[in-house]
């Protein structure tokens, strides 16, 4: 997926304005592909990137906002808060390979509570997520590219993966043996 995502930044044609997102499988790689076509790009930061991941929560937890949007859903069984806060990394990342590459740091808080429709009862959780930016942005503008990637995510993988076992597939690992 990786040599197929800078393909596809490097030969998009994507608009002003618009801004590309994707998932975990961070590559210094994206965000120079993206620099060059001057796509503002939005990833998520799991800990397939421990030091960079690290460094996120240490500059949301040490740096005044920018800026912060909130979010409410209610929908069949489940009530969901979103609240999307945008730090300046600054010089947070001086002397990092990342240095160049990350404009804005991005933390989602998602407070979520779920009915079981059996019992009634609520099932509450709470979950963090980091995401770096190689452009600035507004919260809002954050918040409304980020729904939007999870929104395909959740519908598109989720069809492939009960449909075809895309998950269970393991041809991408060792192929050839």
């Amino acid at each position: 997926e990786i040599p197929a995502a800078q393909t596809l930044l490097a030969e998009l044609g994507v608009a002003d304005g618009a801004i590309v997102t994707l998932d975990a499988y961070t590559a210094k790689k994206h965000f120079e592909v993206a620099a060059q076509g001057n796509i503002a790009l939005i990833v998520q930061i799991k800990d397939n990137q421990p030091t960079l991941h690290q460094q996120s929560q240490e500059i949301s937890a040490t740096t005044p906002p920018l800026g912060a949007a909130h979010s409410h859903d209610r929908g069949r069984n489940r009530d969901e808060s979103r609240t999307v806060t945008i730090f300046d990394p600054a010089n947070k990342l001086a002397g990092t390979d990342w240095h160049p590459h990350v404009a804005a740091v991005i933390r989602v808080e998602r407070n979520v509570f779920t009915r079981n429709a059996a019992t009634g009862l609520l099932h509450h959780s709470t979950e963090t997520a980091f995401y770096i930016s190689n452009k600035p942005v507004t919260a809002i503008r954050a918040a409304e590219a980020i729904r939007a990637h999870w929104g395909i995510e959740n519908t598109s993988h989720h069809s492939r993966d009960v449909t075809m076992g895309e998950d269970r597939s393991r041809i991408r690992t060792n192929p050839g043996v």
